[in-house]
Order: structure tokens, then sequence, then C-alpha cells
């Protein structure tokens, strides 16, 4: 993949990552208004997880991505 190529998939990754984690933000603070008998929170709860191993997912490319492009630009292993 051209350098090019692979800073237009960080940037793309990294404002996924950022987009993610507000989203979680807001469910977050969403979920802590909530009565402790609110059905909802559990609803909440288990998105608040697979948004986490979503940001987890994305995360992991972001450094996969930022090692590729470190090591094409100084011929160095990260």
């Amino acid at each position: 993949m051209h350098d090019e190529d692979l800073e237009e998939d960080l940037k793309t990754t990294s404002a996924q990552v950022s987009a993610t984690a507000d989203t979680l933000d807001a469910l977050e603070a969403e979920k802590r208004d909530m009565e402790a008998a609110d059905p909802r929170r559990i609803e909440l709860s288990d998105e608040i997880e697979r948004l986490a191993a979503r940001l987890r997912r994305q995360t992991a490319i972001e450094g996969d991505l930022t090692r590729e492009i470190f090591e094409n630009a100084t011929g160095e292993s990260a």
C-alpha cells in the first residue's frame, strides 16, 4: 500500500475512533442519569459493550497503520 493510502486510512480510522469514543461517552452519560430500575439501562450496557469492543478493534487497526507508516518512513522496525 502506498504511503498516501496509509495516511488516508489512518485519518479515517482516527475519525472512527473519535466518533466511537464520543458515542460511548454519550451513552455512559445517559445511563448514569437513568433510574436504577429502568430496563433500558440493560440495553445501554449491552450497546456500550459492543461499542467498546469496536473501539478496541479500531485502535488496534490504528496502531498497526501507525507502525506501518513509521516503518515506511524510517526503515526501522516499530
